[in-house]
């Protein structure tokens, strides 16, 4: 082998390997601790810069540069407008601005590596998914009790498991990637259809309903994108440029329907959220057009840090211009989805639904890993979207 074929060859397999070790321990090792994502995603970016470099892949396009600088613009503006205290609010920025260069980084490694290479991740993600699984059932059975609707009715409310409902919302998110290699593989719709179905009696138990809802939403959105794609592809842009931009006036006017209490069955954990989301509201209408900043979410309750609700969150620190701003790089998103072939499209699709639903009930949009999970399953979608592409030339 001479020098220069040396030269490339040996950031190629530290890529792979990175690669591979971030989609076995990534998922796995959440049942341990969820931070593991958030910090392993910049760690394994940075194996594989040495790859990145010797590839010389071509720069993103304007949209991606576009939206890169919006984001770092809105990052400053949220860091001087802030009302938060300053030490979360630069520690949630530099890790924010940190993600966003492991993205790209992670995004060009998976758009060069060889065909033999990516499907080697995407077997070492189904392994991480399946051993993050076998570990919470294992956590579960070792001591922890019931939790979620079942410890309800059981009378056991002591959310023991609660802990490890971030190790269930990454395994539920990053099962669609092992979907997308399942249908490239040959799977039916209805072997796909009882893996999701299955995962969802394994949790709805939990601690983490939202998480088997998103599996529902997202199998019923799998269907429709797989028989109508362009019916799904409008709907999804309507659903994010509606939801987004009007995500304080849309609560506001559910919370007032008749039966609301009802639909939430009485359970603590949502009536907590809905009267953490009016609180919200109302601190969003305080300043409605640019927001109070990051991690000023700890105003709108004395109990909780922020709305447990991805889209008011984004009004409440960077008020309409942000929600818009938001709203057209999801739209933008869902349009890239559309070029993806006629087997991953729908399961990104479906992963997009999940992950729009749990952001909306969910976490800290700050979280390194929440953000870290997203990045990683879209870096995962794209590697299938390239096997798909590949197989296909």
């Amino acid at each position: 082998m001479d020098t220069e074929s040396a030269k490339t060859v040996w950031p190629e397999r530290l890529a792979v390997a990175a690669l591979v070790i971030l989609a076995f321990f990534g998922p796995a090792a959440s049942v341990i601790s969820r931070v593991v994502l958030g910090v392993m995603v910049p760690v394994v970016a940075v194996f594989c810069l040495p790859f990145v470099i010797s590839v010389r892949p071509s720069l993103p396009s304007r949209p991606v540069c576009v939206a890169i600088l919006v984001f770092l613009a809105l990052l400053w503006f949220g860091v001087l407008n802030t009302a938060g205290p300053q030490d979360r609010v630069l520690h949630f920025a530099f890790s924010s601005a940190g993600l966003l260069v492991a993205t790209l980084v992670l995004l060009s490694t998976v758009l060069s590596l060889p065909f033999r290479h990516g499907s080697r991740v995407l077997e070492a993600l189904e392994a991480g998914v399946a051993l993050c699984g076998l570990g919470m059932v294992v956590e579960w059975q070792c001591g922890q009790p019931l939790t979620g609707l079942t410890a309800t009715l059981a009378g056991n409310a002591v959310p023991k498991l609660y802990k490890l409902d971030r190790a269930i919302v990454i395994g539920t998110l990053l099962l669609w990637p092992v979907i997308a290699r399942l249908w490239l593989g040959g799977a039916s719709l209805w072997r796909i259809s009882a893996v999701i179905l299955g995962t969802v009696v394994l949790v709805v138990p939990t601690s983490s309903q939202a998480s088997a809802g998103a599996l529902v939403f997202g199998l019923a959105a799998f269907f429709v994108a797989s028989s109508f794609p362009r019916l799904a592809s409008w709907g999804l842009r309507l659903a994010v440029y509606v939801g987004l931009t009007g995500a304080p006036f849309l609560h506001m006017i559910v919370n007032r329907m008749p039966g609301t209490e009802f639909f939430f069955f009485h359970n603590a954990n949502a009536n907590a959220r809905i009267r953490i989301w009016n609180e919200t509201v109302i601190r969003i209408m305080e300043n409605p057009w640019t927001g109070h900043g990051i991690e000023s979410g700890f105003l709108a309750s004395t109990s909780y840090l922020h709305p447990h609700n991805g889209p008011l969150q984004v009004w409440l620190e960077f008020g309409l211009v942000g929600a818009i701003l938001l709203a057209l790089f999801m739209g933008w998103l869902v349009r890239q989805m559309d070029r993806a072939g006629g087997r991953v499209r729908p399961v990104a699709q479906a992963a997009f639904v999940s992950w729009l639903l749990i952001f909306s009930v969910g976490y800290d949009i700050w979280q390194a890993w929440w953000q870290a999970t997203a990045v990683f399953l879209v870096v995962m979608l794209v590697l299938a979207a390239r096997l798909e592409r590949q197989a296909a030339s």
